[in-house]
């Protein structure tokens, strides 16, 4: 399961929160067996995000991976999610940032998987 945290400095209403979730759910599948329906997104708006000590206009991006994808297809997921941040929004490209974390060790249900 992916977790996709977006911090982005931009306010969204309700309308464009949707519309990111539904772009995130078609990027997703760039990652074998990632799906929409078994991706959870959170997606923070309005974010004080601060660079060089100035407020700007950015999006950071943590992805949580449930074991390691290859690097062809992490390269294709950061430049399409990249594209849509900055064409839904207008976040600038140097301003987008994507961290991609690959995990072995994931709890669901209660249980360790």
């Amino acid at each position: 399961m992916p977790f996709i945290n977006v911090n982005i400095s931009k306010n969204l209403t309700n309308d464009q929160k949707n519309t990111l979730q539904l772009k995130i759910g078609e990027i997703i599948p760039v990652i074998s067996g990632k799906t929409i329906g078994n991706t959870m997104t959170k997606i923070d708006a309005g974010c004080d995000i601060f660079m060089g000590g100035k407020a700007v206009e950015a999006v950071f991006c943590d992805i949580r991976f449930f074991t390691a994808a290859p690097m062809d297809q992490k390269t294709e997921l950061i430049k399409q999610l990249s594209d849509a941040f900055n064409e839904l929004f207008g976040i600038p490209m140097g301003n987008i940032y994507i961290n991609l974390i690959e995990l072995d060790h994931w709890g669901s249900g209660g249980r360790y998987m």
